[in-house]
């Protein structure tokens, strides 16, 4: 029998992939074309993961049906869909977004954060 690492075969990652802590690690910006996507196909939940000195903690959310497709504003029927996460923290990603193929998340600054997605 042999041992495989978690989420290996699970991610379809198009940023780093850490399979040693199986986080998905992701540069956002305020920019929108120049914050990586993520690609959320298959999975029913997450957490966004922002560590002390980000620099960022406010996040738009995006979304396409193909990663380097038109990335359009989510929106419920309160409008835009914006996660605050202070620096430090970690916070599930709303349902809302599990409907979604491919997501950005624009930030209100540039920084690395990290995205745990599971099925």
């Amino acid at each position: 029998m042999t041992t495989k690492e978690p989420y290996r075969f699970i991610f379809r990652v198009y940023d780093t992939y850490d399979p040693a802590d199986a986080n998905l690690k992701l540069h956002v910006t305020s920019d929108l074309s120049t914050t990586q996507a993520f690609d959320m196909r298959g999975f029913a939940g997450g957490c966004i993961y922002n560590p002390t000195g980000s620099g960022v903690s406010q996040f738009d959310v995006y979304t396409a049906l193909t990663a380097d497709g038109v990335f359009l504003p989510y929106r419920n029927d309160d409008g835009q869909i914006t996660i605050t996460v202070a620096e430090g923290n970690a916070q599930e990603l709303p349902p809302a977004m599990y409907g979604c193929f491919f997501v950005k998340l624009k930030a209100n600054a540039a920084g690395d954060i990290g995205i745990g997605l599971k099925g």
